[in-house]
């Protein structure tokens, strides 16, 4: 699968997904791309984004999603944090995703939220 990691997400996450296509906003070229725009951007070439930006979930309209959205709630933007919801995400990420958007609670449960009417 082909992931874009957001701003956000430390670049060494790229070291967890060695089975995907992982790519960096900044190895894109898009570190100047607000959410929207990047989400847009993003559909054109990968499959799914992933984020911690919690905000993301109030800030998009969940319903019309142009790609599958994966925010990891971490307690912080550090690798250490992120790892933590390593097994979720690779499990979340070896089947195709919809466009909605996915939130890996710290627990490790996973909410699907959004989606077409």
């Amino acid at each position: 699968m082909k992931v874009l990691l957001d701003h956000n997400v430390p670049k060494r996450t790229i070291t967890l997904l060695t089975s995907h296509e992982a790519k960096t906003a900044r190895q894109m070229g898009w570190e100047e791309l607000a959410n929207g725009a990047l989400l847009r951007a993003a559909a054109k070439d990968f499959e799914a984004v992933v984020s911690i930006d919690k905000k993301l979930r109030f800030q998009q309209n969940l319903n019309a999603l142009p790609i599958a959205v994966v925010v990891l709630d971490v307690l912080t933007n550090s690798f250490a944090s992120v790892k933590t919801l390593e097994a979720p995400l690779l499990s979340l990420l070896k089947s195709p995703v919809d466009r909605i958007l996915y939130f890996i609670q710290r627990d490790g449960q996973i909410m699907r939220l959004g989606g077409p009417n």
